[in-house]
């Protein structure tokens, strides 16, 4: 099926549509409707992502290929020969895709970031807060002052969450 064919060269379902000339919306359609339509789309794309899994374990973990290289060699008397050479080449281990690797399949062990977690709960009392509260709590002119000066900085209702009122219940 066609769409298993493309799919399986890790085409998306928007590519398929447009190469199929239909709108996504149909390919969407059609694999609602039949079953077929969807596992094409499906077992495609199991195809392409297992060849890309072969293709970065074989990068992480090196690998060999022959090479064949075709000379042509002209003599003197104007005749040639063709000459075929076989070469084995070794591509080494790469380093991103072994980290790569690592950290997708092994995440546990191999992360960047260690995971710190706190419990409990921490509170955090300033002396110059307990001063400033006892101050207000006493002195009616200060408690006035600082009102003054918060509806200055903040004017209106929508300046801080619930507005100047819910910060005057608050000094």
């Amino acid at each position: 099926m066609i769409i298993q064919a493309l799919a399986s060269v890790g085409k998306n379902r928007d590519e398929i549509a447009a190469l199929m000339e239909i709108s996504r919306d149909t390919l969407y359609s059609w694999q609602k409707r039949w079953p077929e339509v969807k596992a094409a789309l499906e077992h495609g794309a199991v195809e392409a992502n297992a060849e890309i899994v072969a293709s970065l374990f074989k990068r992480a973990t090196g690998y060999e290929f022959e090479e064949t290289r075709t000379a042509i060699i002209k003599r003197p008397d104007g005749t040639q020969e063709t000459r075929v050479e076989k070469v084995r080449k070794f591509v080494a281990p790469d380093t991103t895709a072994l980290i790569f690797w690592l950290k997708n399949r092994l995440p546990d062990q191999f992360k960047d970031v260690n995971d710190l977690r706190h419990s409990g709960a921490v509170k955090v009392e300033h002396e110059v807060d307990a001063e400033i509260k006892e101050l207000l709590k006493n002195n009616p002119e200060a408690k006035a002052a600082v009102r003054a000066a918060f509806e200055t900085l903040y004017p209106g209702p929508y300046a801080i969450k619930g507005g100047a009122n819910d910060a005057r219940k608050a000094i």
